[in-house]
This record gives structure tokens, C-alpha cells and sequence, in this order.
């Protein structure tokens, strides 16, 4: 549920430094296009969705993909990807 998944964002982010958007990913503020975007949440998403992962790394797995996606959703769109790399500067 969104309200879960909003609970296990917060206990991610209690715990570790937060990270920027890009670095969630594993790709360059500069120069990645909409197609390398899409491509970094994918691998993301097969390497951590809960569905996919061993018992005792559900948890931290399901905080990986719960902030890849928020990670895909924000810069995948142009819009909201130029007020995130505003507020960056």
C-alpha cells in the first residue's frame, strides 16, 4: 500500500545518508536521456523487486526498489525532472 511503502521510505531514509536521485540509479546527473533512465530502474528492478528476493533481504530489497522507482518516476519525466535538477543546483 502507498502508505507502507511511505513508512519504509522513512525508516530507509533514518537509516542512510540520503541519496540523490541520480546516485539511486547508478547514473550521471549530466547527460543521461530519458532511454538511460528507464534502462538503470530495470536492471534496479529485476536485481531488487520484493517478489524476486531472498527471505532475510526482503526488507532492505523492498526499500531499493520502492526508491528506484521513485527515483524512475521523478526523472522520467521531463517536468518533474527539471524542478528535481533545480532544486540540485
Amino acid at each position: 500500500s502507498a502508505a507502507r511503502n511511505r513508512r519504509v521510505v522513512s525508516a530507509f531514509y533514518a537509516v542512510e545518508p540520503a541519496q540523490n536521485l541520480y546516485e539511486i540509479l547508478g547514473i550521471p546527473a549530466t547527460g543521461s536521456s530519458i532511454s538511460d533512465i528507464k534502462k538503470a530502474y530495470k536492471e534496479m528492478a529485476r536485481k531488487y523487486h520484493p517478489d524476486v528476493s531472498p527471505p532475510e533481504r526482503v526488507d532492505e530489497n523492498t526499500r531499493r526498489f520502492i526508491l528506484a522507482h521513485e527515483a524512475y518516476e521523478t526523472l522520467s519525466n521531463p517536468q518533474s525532472r527539471a524542478l528535481y535538477d533545480g532544486d540540485l543546483a
